[in-house]
């Protein structure tokens, strides 16, 4: 069964970590994820900003997604599946249905 709960400080390095092992995932060179990692990076201001939450599956933090929202918009800021738990619908819409 799938869990979500909002992140905290505590989590947000091993939740940065998840950002760039999926990004990794998807084949791109060592100089670009180099290039990517501050942007990846979650900090302890993101929480003031957006919203976090941590998808997780049997205890284990599966996913990601940080949503900001402004007025009545939501922008989806980040959006990471941990690369074990791909295909097994973490980031699908019907999650939260």
């Amino acid at each position: 069964m799938i869990k979500i709960r909002l992140a905290r400080t505590d989590k947000l390095q091993a939740l940065s970590e998840l950002c760039l092992r999926s990004k990794a995932v998807w084949g791109y060179d060592r100089n670009f994820l180099t290039a990517c990692k501050d942007e990846l990076l979650l900090q302890a201001e993101d929480l003031k900003f957006s919203q976090i939450v941590i998808a997780e599956l049997s205890a284990e933090i599966a996913g990601i997604a940080q949503v900001k929202i402004e007025s009545l918009e939501a922008h989806l800021l980040k959006m990471f599946v941990e690369p074990t738990c791909l295909k097994n619908g973490i980031g699908s819409w019907e999650l939260l249905s």
